[in-house]
């Protein structure tokens, strides 16, 4: 089983646009706008409030499938075009790393994989032992 659970809040950069006037947000959210209308398998939808953008990620499925790895890639793929971006991606893959819970962050245009032994569904902190 697979499970992926997270967020990515989208900000064009993290450069002062004041002293970057290069910088073309509008653009930017288009080629965010072009990532998920060209998605093939999933549903990810932008909500917008007050002001801020985010995008809730979310798949539960019984194997690594086309639909994970696209949602995956595409928690990249904004992080890395919308530098300014910043989020969590949880990942449980059943079949992968010791069966403890992976954390994909992204922070100004970095993504990176991470342990996380804390929240891992196995860990004594979530469910008690299961031996």
């Amino acid at each position: 089983m697979i499970q992926i659970n997270g967020w990515l809040v989208i900000i064009p950069t993290y450069l002062d646009e004041d002293l970057h006037t290069e910088i073309d947000e509008k653009a930017i959210y288009s080629q965010v706008d072009n990532i998920i209308s060209n998605l093939k398998y999933n549903e990810i939808q932008i909500i917008s409030k007050n002001g801020i953008k985010t995008i809730n990620f979310f798949l539960c499925t019984n194997h690594k499938t086309a639909e994970a790895e696209e949602m995956l890639q595409t928690f990249e793929k904004i992080a890395k075009v919308a530098t300014g971006s910043y989020g969590l991606l949880h990942v449980w893959d059943d079949y992968d790393d010791a069966d403890n819970f992976r954390v994909i962050v992204a922070r100004k245009g970095v993504v990176e994989w991470t342990k996380d032994e804390l929240f891992s569904p196995n860990s004594e902190m979530i469910f008690d032992d299961r031996n």
